[in-house]
C-alpha cells in the first residue's frame, strides 16, 4: 500500500528543468500524520506551484494544478468527505505545455492506504 501524502511531502512540477517548480498544497487539519496534515483529492486540485522555469515565447510556466481529475487517490480512506492523496499521485499542471506533478518524497512511513 502506498504512503499517504502530507504537507511535508515534496512534490514538483516535472522531474527536471525547465520545470521542477515546488508544489504547495494545504492539508486537511482533521487528519494528521506525525502532526502534519494529510493531502486530499480536493486540496491537491487547489495546489499552487512556485519556481517553475518553463518560460519562453511559446510556453507558460506552471502556477497550479490543472482542473482534470488526479489519479493516485485512495479509494477507502477519507477525511473531511474527500479521499486522501497517495504517493502514486498523478496530476497535470496548468503550464503550457502541461507537466506532471511528481512526488519526490512522500515523507510519511506511518500511514498507508488503498
Amino acid at each position: 500500500m502506498p504512503p499517504v501524502l502530507t504537507t511535508a511531502s515534496t512534490l514538483t512540477c516535472g522531474a527536471a528543468a525547465p520545470h521542477a517548480g515546488t508544489v504547495s498544497i494545504e492539508g486537511a487539519q482533521t487528519l494528521q500524520v506525525g502532526g502534519v496534515p494529510v493531502l486530499t483529492r480536493a486540496t491537491v486540485k487547489e495546489g499552487s506551484i512556485a519556481g517553475c522555469t518553463n518560460q519562453s515565447s511559446s510556453t507558460t510556466k506552471c502556477s497550479g494544478i490543472a482542473p482534470a481529475e488526479p489519479t493516485g487517490i485512495a479509494t477507502r480512506l477519507k477525511v473531511d468527505g474527500e479521499f486522501v492523496a497517495l504517493s502514486t499521485l498523478k496530476a497535470k499542471t496548468n503550464g503550457v505545455p502541461p507537466s506532471t506533478v511528481v512526488v519526490v518524497n512522500a515523507a510519511n512511513d506511518l500511514l498507508t492506504a488503498v
